[in-house]
C-alpha cells in the first residue's frame, strides 16, 4: 500500500475475516499495527463477533479491464483506543453507517463513498459532507436471488442479532460525537444492541440516529409495546424506549411508503406484525390509528423522534432505486438531511 495515496476511508471498522499481509509492524500507527487485506465479496460466518478497527483503506487497484478486483482491499489493523484517539484528533464527529441484508463490503463502502463525497445541488453546485463517514460492515450474507432469497432472508436475521452483540465494540467513548446511520435490516443490528443494554444503566451513546428504510416492525416506539401489553416482532418490548433513553439529540426516521422491499419484508414474514417503520414512520401511528384513541407512541418517544418522509422526494429515489425503492440511502435528499441534523 502506497503511503502517498489517498485513501478510500480514513477509518472502518468490521466484523468479517481480515487477512494480515506481512508480519512486520507498521510504523506511525501505534502499537500492534498491522498491513492486512480483506475481500469485498465475504460471506457470512455466524460467529463473527469481534470488531477490527481500519485505517487508511484503500480503495482496490484497477486490473486489466478496468474494473476494481473486489478483492484486495487494504487497511491498517490497529488497536481500539488508537483508532478512538485519531478520530478525536480530527475535530470532527462521526457518521457511523451500518448496512442492511444482501451488502456485500464493496456495495456498502460505494454507497459510504457517495455520503462521504457530499451532494449536488439545484443549481449544480456540490456541498461538502463535513463530517467523517466511518463505514460498519457486519457479515451479511452477499447477494442472492431467485427463491433463496427467502430463506436467506430469514438467516440474515439470525446474523443480525449476532452482529447486535458485536456492535458495542464501537461505542462506548464519551470523546466521540457519534451518529449513526443505519439501513434496512441494520436497524435490527441496532436494536438487538440496544435491547442486551441494563435498563437501569443505560450509556448515552449517540448524538442523532438516523433509522433509513427500517425493516422493523413500526410499533418498536409505541406505548403497548413497551409496557408489553402487546408483543409482535422479535418481542421487543422496551427496546425502543432503551434506544431512545441513548440518544441525546434525535432519532430520524427516514421512510418511503412505496417501498417494495419492506412491503414484502412483511408479507415474508406472514404479515404477523404487519408494517415496517420504514415505510410510514411515525406518522404511521400517528395518524393510522384514529379510531382506537388515535396517537400510540410513547410519551418519552414523542420529543426524540424526527420524521423524514421521502415520498416528498420522489424523484431521487425512483432515479436512485427505481425496482425495489428501497436503497436511497445515498440520495442527495438524504446526505443533505444528515449533515444538517449533525451540526
Amino acid at each position: 500500500m502506497s503511503e502517498s495515496s489517498d485513501p478510500l476511508f480514513k477509518f472502518l471498522v468490521t466484523t468479517i475475516e481480515v487477512k494480515g499481509v506481512s508480519d512486520d509492524p507498521v510504523e506511525g500507527y501505534g502499537e500492534d499495527a498491522k498491513l492486512v487485506k480483506f475481500s469485498g465479496t465475504i460471506l457470512a460466518e455466524q460467529d463473527d463477533s469481534d470488531f477490527v478497527y481500519l485505517m487508511d483503506v484503500q480503495k482496490p487497484e484497477v486490473n486489466a479491464l478496468g474494473k476494481h478486483d473486489p478483492t484486495v482491499y487494504q487497511g491498517i489493523s490497529v488497536t481500539k483506543e488508537y483508532f478512538i484517539d485519531c478520530i478525536i484528533a480530527t475535530g470532527k464527529k462521526v457518521l457511523a453507517c451500518l448496512h442492511g441484508f444482501q451488502a456485500e463490503p464493496t456495495s456498502w463502502m460505494d454507497t459510504c463513498e457517495m455520503i462521504q463525497n457530499g451532494w449536488v445541488e439545484e443549481d449544480g453546485n456540490r456541498k461538502e459532507f463535513e463530517h467523517i463517514v466511518l463505514p460498519i460492515i457486519w457479515p451479511s450474507v452477499g447477494e442472492v436471488g431467485g427463491l433463496s432469497i427467502l430463506r436467506e432472508y430469514k438467516n440474515e436475521q439470525k446474523i443480525a442479532l449476532q452482529a447486535g452483540f458485536a456492535f458495542r465494540s464501537i461505542v462506548g467513548s464519551n470523546k466521540v460525537s457519534l451518529s449513526l446511520m443505519c439501513h434496512s435490516m441494520g436497524n435490527r443490528v441496532l436494536l438487538s444492541f440496544a435491547r442486551q443494554q441494563d435498563e437501569n444503566d443505560l450509556p448515552q451513546v449517540f448524538d442523532n440516529i438516523f433509522m433509513v428504510a427500517a425493516d422493523v416492525w413500526e410499533e418498536v416506539f409505541n406505548t403497548r409495546v413497551i409496557d408489553g401489553s402487546r408483543s409482535g416482532m422479535m418481542d421487543w418490548k422496551d427496546t425502543g424506549l432503551k434506544l431512545v433513553r441513548m440518544v441525546s439529540q434525535k432519532i430520524n426516521i427516514v421512510h418511503y411508503e412505496d417501498d417494495r422491499a419492506l412491503f414484502w419484508s412483511s408479507a415474508n414474514n406472514g404479515w404477523k406484525t404487519h408494517t415496517r417503520l420504514g415505510r410510514f414512520g411515525k406518522a404511521g401511528q400517528q395518524d393510522h390509528y384514529w379510531w382506537n384513541g388515535g396517537d400510540r407512541v410513547h410519551n418519552e418517544c414523542v420529543p426524540k423522534i424526527v420524521d423524514l418522509d421521502m415520498m416528498n422526494h420522489e424523484k431521487e429515489v425512483e432515479a436512485i432505486d427505481p425496482d425495489n425503492k428501497h436503497s436511497y440511502q445515498a440520495c442527495a435528499a438524504c446526505i443533505k438531511f444528515y449533515n444538517q441534523q449533525m451540526k
